[in-house]
């Protein structure tokens, strides 16, 4: 039975729950919210069947082609999952971090975000991160810094290891501050970072002093958090990452032709293809490509990309693909698809609608104190680099504000 009102109706991006508004929106971000609304008010049973197609189609006074986009909608996100058989079904899944930040990541990819602003948005959220490290060190923690510098310092050597081990000092500094709205946001920053140009790409001398000095930088951030003091960490913060831009724009310097710091969409992004090779990824790199002609021929909002048969073509991708690399880029604001005789893709407005929701359902699922994300958005607005106009900050901001007015927050 569906049970949800539309004040229940917790968005993942989209339409109004409003079923009376339902022709004014697509049919599918209706269907995505229903769903995500009766999963929340069931207080998130992972593993629990919904119910079968037939029965959903039923409750939800829907055709097949909308309730399939819908779920799809929410596939994406991570928190359903359609099984097939006797015993299938639409299934509640637990919304993983990874899925929450490669979101996160996307928009911002997408949206043309700059090498200085993602350095800038992941000063202010580390500069947090020690913050919390620092007042929520345990034992435990100081044991798992403590390796992760040392295993930093054994790969000091090693090329092949030692962005990973760099980047893992870091992330154990997160996982110490223990705040999962933290985690998200860091994640994503951390995932663009290497997806401008994988570290291993810089030239051998900067890539040599890149590594020397970042380890000492990642060394005074531990022996700070050990010592409990947040100002020297946040110091040590502060010259790794400046060191890291600084690096970045030289490599530049030296091959403009591979490296970009002005936008990831329309350089080489030779990493991220990299990172999403396999069948699995076609949609998402084809939404890439698709984006990437939009800047490229600088086609302002409202002009047409073309339509699908000559996109297909175009791309010599299969239907399948082609749609879900839409569906993608629906989600994240990029484009809107019109249908009849002048139909096609056709540019959007910027709309972080998809991924805020994605990312409030992930702090209702984990069940955030709103408390708890107020010093973050207080960081945030304090900043310096959000005063700039940051897009990955103001972005986190609108997920925290969203969160603390939300009933599910209250």
């Amino acid at each position: 039975m569906d049970r949800i009102s539309p004040a229940q109706s917790h968005s993942p991006g989209g339409p109004s729950a409003d079923p009376a508004a339902a022709h004014r929106d697509k049919l599918a971000w209706w269907v995505a919210r229903r769903l995500a609304g009766r999963i929340m008010l069931d207080g998130w049973p992972v593993g629990a069947r919904l119910g079968t197609e037939a029965d959903l189609l039923a409750q939800l006074g829907v055709s097949r082609e909308p309730f399939r986009e819908g779920v799809r909608l929410l596939e994406l996100q991570g928190i359903v999952r359609m099984t097939r058989g006797p015993r299938g079904g639409l299934l509640v899944t637990a919304p993983a971090l990874e899925v929450v930040s490669g979101l996160i990541r996307g928009y911002l990819e997408l949206s043309d975000i700059t090498f200085r602003e993602v350095i800038d948005a992941r000063k202010a959220i580390e500069a947090h991160a020690v913050t919390l490290a620092v007042e929520r060190l345990t034992p435990a923690g100081a044991r798992d810094l403590e390796l992760a510098i040392a295993t930093a310092r054994a790969a000091k050597f090693d090329r092949s290891r030692r962005s990973g081990a760099y980047f893992d000092v870091l992330r154990t500094v997160e996982r110490v501050a223990a705040d999962p709205c933290l985690a998200i946001f860091d994640e994503a920053l951390h995932r663009i970072t290497i997806d401008f140009g994988l570290h291993e790409r810089l030239p051998g001398d900067l890539w040599s002093e890149y590594s020397e000095r970042g380890l000492r930088s990642l060394e005074n951030l531990v022996e700070a958090v050990l010592a409990g003091d947040a100002a020297a960490g946040q110091r040590a913060i502060e010259a790794l990452l400046s060191r890291m831009d600084d690096y970045v724009h030289r490599a530049e310097g030296a091959d403009a032709g591979l490296w970009t710091t002005r936008s990831f969409i329309t350089g080489a992004y030779l990493s991220a293809g990299k990172l999403l090779s396999g069948t699995e990824k076609a949609g998402l790199r084809l939404a890439y490509r698709i984006t990437a002609q939009v800047r490229r021929q600088s086609l302002e909002v409202g002009r047409a990309i073309g339509a699908e048969p000559e996109l297909i073509a175009r791309y010599g991708v299969s239907r399948a693909v082609f749609r879900e690399a839409v569906r993608m880029l629906e989600f994240f604001g990029v484009v809107e698809v019109r249908r009849g005789k002048e139909g096609g893709l056709v540019v959007a407005q910027r709309d972080p609608s998809g991924t805020v929701g994605s990312a409030l359902l992930y702090l209702s699922f984990a069940g955030i104190d709103p408390a708890e994300t107020g010093a973050l958005l207080a960081q945030i607005r304090s900043s310096s680099e959000h005063r700039g106009g940051n897009p990955a900050l103001e972005l986190f901001e609108r997920v925290l504000e969203a969160y603390s007015a939300s009933p599910v927050a209250a």
